[in-house]
């Protein structure tokens, strides 16, 4: 867990009361974690997995360059795979952007509140 004790900029014994280290799901990109807060509160911690975005960075690159192939040959150019990898790029970033990720879950438990 140094990746999430780097993040904190402190051990997670200072974060958490406690933190299973063994995942409990995957979540396409991360993988999830069960914690508890130092006030009690339960929590699931999702954590990017390790090197993740040079692997996707390569992957998408590779990608390019067959788009780019493709793009040679007339009929694909109809496909328009450039603006197809363009896009798919686009959504893993925004899949890789946990922080993104947060905001938007907490906007939704606003949007889902119970008004009295």
């Amino acid at each position: 867990m140094a990746s999430l004790e780097a993040a904190y900029g402190k051990p997670l014994s200072e974060v958490f009361r406690s933190f299973d280290e063994t995942p409990v799901a995957s979540a396409s990109v991360a993988q999830v974690y069960f914690a508890v807060l130092p006030d009690g509160r339960d929590v699931a911690v999702k954590i990017l997995r390790p090197n993740i975005t040079g692997i996707i960075a390569h992957d998408v690159a590779l990608l390019k360059v067959a788009a780019d192939m493709i793009e040679w040959w007339a009929e694909g150019r109809r496909l328009k795979p450039g603006e197809v990898i363009k896009e798919f790029e686009k959504h893993l970033g925004d899949e890789l952007d946990l922080m993104r990720e947060a905001a938007n879950a907490s906007q939704l438990k606003r949007n889902f509140a119970i008004r009295r």
